[in-house]
């Protein structure tokens, strides 16, 4: 004799949907990371002995943070 019970259709749960203030932090904070993570490497390199190498990360770290200010520039116009 067969089952008379159905199953229950599984409910579609719903994708979580990135609010700006989430989106905001995130890219702050990557940015952040970024930067700090190239000051950290231009020092190592600095001082290990690979002095313009060292400069040339170091380089990096304005422009990160100039991206990183635009990006945030950028997400306020949005809205």
């Amino acid at each position: 004799m067969a089952d008379m019970t159905q199953e229950r259709p599984k409910r579609a749960t719903p994708k979580r949907i990135a609010r700006p203030a989430d989106r905001y932090l995130a890219g702050v904070t990557l940015f952040l990371i970024a930067a700090l993570a190239s000051f950290f490497l231009s020092i190592g390199l600095w001082f290990s002995g690979s002095r313009d190498e060292g400069i040339y990360v170091g380089i990096w770290v304005p422009s990160i943070l100039a991206a990183g200010a635009f990006w945030v520039s950028a997400m306020n116009a949005r809205g």
